[in-house]
């Protein structure tokens, strides 16, 4: 089955980042290869560095509020089947706490009283992993939703 991880504009267009925020102020700001290092200070923990790393095909995406800290990551990745096991079997080990969506399984993380500083949501759809990472907006079905119109082929429907 092939999937398509598609580039940021594509898989979520500043105007759609606008709409589900209700504000056209923020603005795309490119990552560079020090973000994965942040994220794992900040928010990701070694199984999400390692299915990052590791990933067949990956989109980083960030949006900001200008000069504040009001910031969203999303990243987009497909993974291979032993990538995606032992990512999910860590996250079953861990604080996250598992959930479904009609298409796949999530493991949000958005309690403030542990180490991340921002909420963290993770979705499998087969072997596609959605992470969102940040204080703005809810990306994570948006972004699921994308996905899933781009590849029809990962419904379960």
């Amino acid at each position: 089955m092939d999937i398509v991880v598609p580039s940021c504009d594509v898989l979520l267009p500043l105007e759609k980042v606008h709409q589900i925020l209700g504000d056209d102020r923020p603005e795309y700001v490119e990552v560079g290869p020090e973000r994965l290092s942040e994220l794992s200070l900040e928010s990701f923990g070694p199984a999400a560095v390692s299915a990052y790393e590791s990933a067949e095909q990956l989109s980083h995406c960030r949006w900001a509020y200008p000069q504040s800290d009001g910031i969203i990551d999303v990243v987009v990745a497909e993974l291979s089947t032993e990538v995606r096991e032992k990512f999910t079997s860590a996250l079953d080990d861990s604080v996250f706490v598992e959930g479904e969506t009609a298409d796949g399984v999530t493991y949000i993380d958005e309690d403030p009283q542990r180490r991340k500083s921002m909420p963290v949501r993770f979705a499998f759809i087969d072997n596609v992993w959605v992470a969102t990472v940040g204080s703005i907006g809810p990306f994570l079905d948006p972004t699921i939703e994308s996905m899933l119109e781009l590849n029809p082929q990962l419904r379960k429907s």
